[in-house]
């Protein structure tokens, strides 16, 4: 443990006299003995960036906001934005297996969350599950009828099914609820 706190103590200390290049070395010494450690994560991804490795940056920083989002909904299980939250980000890594039951506990929780459940149909439409999806779609506008991201998603959807005509009425809704949503404006040309 104090070897630990060690060699995490001398990450920071590099870290803050610029020595970005040691800091990112000890960063990952300390992530060798507790891969877990958000604000490792953090820091290295923040030394990676400081010294021009963006890609790798970015994966310590999506694991950063992972490990934050997921000791947030430990602290609080009943916190459906935080779940919705851990959902979105599990999606935008394509790891959309991990990210259903995370929306599906937001919508539990908040079934008048717009939000999860549109996330919801996402995933479930990613997996093949067109059926479920829809029904999620449907929710999230019965939660908020002037959801736009809901009536783009089940555009697409009707879209895909070959109901042009219900896409282009989902595309014109997301418009009229927000006018700036640019892939409604690209749908309808």
């Amino acid at each position: 443990v104090i070897d630990y706190y060690r060699l995490f103590n001398r990450a920071a200390y590099l870290q803050r006299t610029g020595r970005y290049e040691e800091s990112a070395a000890k960063w990952r010494e300390v992530l060798g003995v507790n891969p877990e450690d958000e604000v490792a994560q953090r820091s290295l991804g923040n030394m990676l960036l400081m010294t021009g490795h963006r890609e790798e940056s970015a994966l310590h920083m999506r694991k950063a906001a992972e490990l934050k989002l997921r000791a947030a909904v430990e602290a609080d299980p009943t916190s459906a934005r935080g779940f919705n939250d851990l959902g979105v980000l599990l999606m935008q890594a394509a790891r959309v297996e991990e990210a259903l039951p995370q929306f599906e506990r937001a919508a539990v929780l908040q079934p008048e969350f717009a939000a999860a459940h549109a996330n919801l149909g996402d995933a479930l439409e990613k997996l093949g599950r067109d059926g479920e999806a829809l029904l999620q779609f449907r929710k999230a506008l019965e939660a908020d009828p002037a959801y736009a991201p809901a009536h783009y998603r089940l555009g697409l959807m009707l879209s895909r099914r070959g109901d042009v005509q219900g896409a282009m009425a989902e595309w014109l809704s997301a418009l009229e609820d927000d006018p700036n949503y640019s892939e409604a404006h690209d749908r309808l040309g």
